[in-house]
């Protein structure tokens, strides 16, 4: 079970309830071990912004309005993490529902949190592909554009929320996490094939968002991280020397 107070008092948006229900059943135990520290970057990313920003206006006039919300914001940032990280360095059945209780409760909105790993995944993939490979075979085509990333938010209720800001996103670190991740030991090309099928694995997390009226607005962070996969693995046996390869 998840601590009550990140349940009942961090998460009060009706449409953040039924979307956890939605997710319940879905297994992300193979991936959790990875998301872990991606997802903890990310919260120390929005921290680090909420503290920024408070120790920066907390001498202002106008800020003291909201200052006693920016100061229980950070608490309750400080808490959801220490509580994220506890349950997810227990051993054991982990679903899409635990993990967005915690980012929810965090005032993280599910795409910004779709679109930041994304970018974790595209800057994995775009390690092991040089720009000419990237160009040669157009895996740019492959490529979702993303949405820009949202305020920080201060909640005073679903309905009433304060913006102080934009988050600087750095992906270095959780990129450098999917590499740690994976076996050194065996050979490059083992290797690359193993965080292909391993990004691949992470489409369980994502999700796609589709505009009917304005195709522009169509964002399938899902489809597009499935799809550069499997192109770069076609891609990658088309660059194999086929002189070598005999009749037998």
């Amino acid at each position: 079970m998840h601590n009550e107070y990140i349940t009942t008092n961090c998460i009060t948006d009706k449409k953040d309830k039924l979307t956890l229900l939605k997710y319940s059943n879905i297994d992300i135990t193979k991936i959790s071990k990875v998301l872990k520290p991606i997802t903890v970057d990310l919260m120390d990313q929005y921290y680090n912004h909420a503290k920024e920003f408070h120790s920066l206006n907390k001498e202002n006039k106008k800020y003291q309005k909201i200052k006693p919300l920016v100061y229980e914001q950070l608490k309750d940032m400080e808490f959801i993490k220490g509580k994220f990280i506890e349950y997810f360095s227990k051993p054991g059945f982990k679903t899409k529902e635990d993990l967005f209780t915690y980012i929810f409760a965090f005032q993280i909105p599910e795409i910004y949190f779709n679109e930041y790993l994304y970018n974790v995944l595209l800057g994995s993939l775009k390690e092991e592909c040089d720009e000419l490979f990237w160009e040669k075979y157009k895996l740019y085509q492959h490529e979702a554009s993303g949405v820009g990333f949202s305020d920080v938010y201060i909640l005073r209720n679903p309905d009433n929320t304060i913006g102080i800001g934009m988050a600087n996103h750095d992906f270095s670190s959780s990129i450098k996490t999917i590499n740690d991740s994976l076996n050194s030991r065996v050979s490059n090309n083992e290797r690359i094939n193993n965080k292909l099928n391993l990004i691949k694995d992470f489409n369980i997390v994502l999700k796609n968002y589709y505009c009917e009226d304005f195709a522009f607005f169509n964002k399938p962070y899902q489809d597009s991280i499935n799809e550069l996969v499997d192109n770069i693995k076609v891609a990658r046996d088309f660059e194999k020397p086929k002189q070598l390869i005999k009749r037998k």
